[in-house]
């Protein structure tokens, strides 16, 4: 026979581990989470950060719903340092160039 299965969502996750309040709890963690960044992006950042982030961002948004929540967690973790990382690193260049000048 064919054998088929579809992933764990986020929701279908929360539900397994923690019933109806985790469901309830955990998605309003995550509206908390994803408009404290809405806000942040909207506010302290230029135009072609602002590009950069909503794209990263929408992309974390979509993935959120399509996969379990530790898959999710690691990978919006992961995405997180490589961003702040990566910040950090064109601020140290971009102090570094000016101080040549």
């Amino acid at each position: 026979g064919v054998h088929t299965s579809t992933p764990v969502t986020l929701i279908g996750d929360l539900f397994s581990r923690f019933g109806w309040v985790g469901v309830c709890a955990g998605m309003f963690t995550i509206g908390l989470v994803l408009s404290y960044l809405d806000i942040h992006i909207g506010e302290n950042m230029d135009a072609l950060w602002k590009l950069i982030a909503l794209f990263l961002y929408s992309r974390l948004v979509i993935f959120l719903f399509a996969s379990s929540l530790l898959v999710a967690l690691i990978t919006v973790t992961r995405d997180l340092l490589i961003i702040y990382l990566v910040s950090r690193v064109l601020a140290w260049m971009g102090r570094r160039g000016s101080l040549k000048q």
